[in-house]
């Protein structure tokens, strides 16, 4: 890997959520991109790997940090988040004028973004891009890749997205981790960016 390539964000810290509440989702989604041949307009996040970003870590963790990093998950999932997670609303990151990528907002937003301030001020990394830019706590959807076809038919796909989260709003849908297990996910550059899971393991 070349030199100026090590800043590039490889693990972070986020809270899972569980993927079987996005089974019908997904399904009544891909249906539609299926039925009017627009497959390749957008590009679904792994439904084993929907979550919340809480904070960006670099790409290699030295044992001090992730004894760090453990202390901090563990005291989060005592704190206001209480493992509650509801999703409220539907958002889009634009550029140009155009959607870029849709998201998932939750009603614990405040929270989140307080843990993010924590652990911003606790580890410092303010060397990765990710950390400078303003924290917006959000669960990415898909990311769009042929914007003008999507641009079409977007008033559908928001009506589908708009339907299913009104049928969840009231729902729990953190995904509770095996017991003195943290999470958190690492790039796996080989393939474009794929998110791959492991875990942490407390000792």
């Amino acid at each position: 890997m070349k030199k100026n390539q090590l800043d590039i964000t490889s693990h972070f810290i986020g809270v899972k959520l569980v993927s079987s509440m996005f089974i019908s989702l997904y399904v009544e989604i891909q249906a539609y991109l299926k039925n009017n041949n627009i497959d390749a307009a957008i590009c679904l996040s792994d439904i084993h790997s929907l979550h919340l970003t809480l904070y960006y870590l670099g790409q290699a963790l030295s044992p001090a940090e992730i004894n760090i990093v453990q202390k901090m998950v563990k005291d989060m999932e005592m704190s206001e988040l209480k493992k509650s997670i509801h999703i409220n609303e539907l958002h889009f990151f634009t550029k140009n004028s155009f959607d870029t990528l849709s998201y998932l907002t939750t009603k614990e937003d405040k929270i989140l973004t307080s843990l993010n301030k924590i652990l911003g001020t606790t580890l410092k990394k303010i060397d990765i891009a990710d950390n400078l830019l303003q924290y917006i706590p959000h669960c990415t959807l898909f990311t769009i890749q042929q914007k003008e076809v999507y641009a079409e038919h977007k008033s559908e796909l928001v009506k589908i997205i708009d339907r299913y989260i009104s049928t969840i709003k009231d729902e729990n849908v953190y995904e509770v981790i095996e017991e003195k297990t943290s999470w958190y996910q690492q790039k796996d550059f080989s393939t474009g960016g794929v998110l791959l899971r492991f875990k942490f393991q407390y000792y």
